[in-house]
């Protein structure tokens, strides 16, 4: 394993987290398709209504952010 892979092992989990986010926006979708299996389209499909149906159970993501220690942004 290299020293960097290594180094990313020792960060913090907020760390990782935001590593995980940047690396994640990084990617492409539309030079990177990605398939997906239909039981996981089934199932974003059903949170997606339960979302509409009740969006008061919706949480922002800054929330989500602080609560992780990831700040806003």
């Amino acid at each position: 394993m290299s020293s960097e892979l290594n180094y990313l092992l020792t960060l913090e989990v907020p760390e990782k987290l935001e590593l995980i986010g940047v690396l994640w926006d990084s990617i492409d979708e539309s030079s990177h398709p990605v398939s997906m299996p239909d039981s996981l389209v089934a199932e974003l499909d059903r949170r997606k209504a339960a979302a509409e149906q009740d969006p008061s159970r919706l949480i922002p993501w800054e929330t989500v952010r602080q609560r992780l220690g990831l700040g806003n942004g």
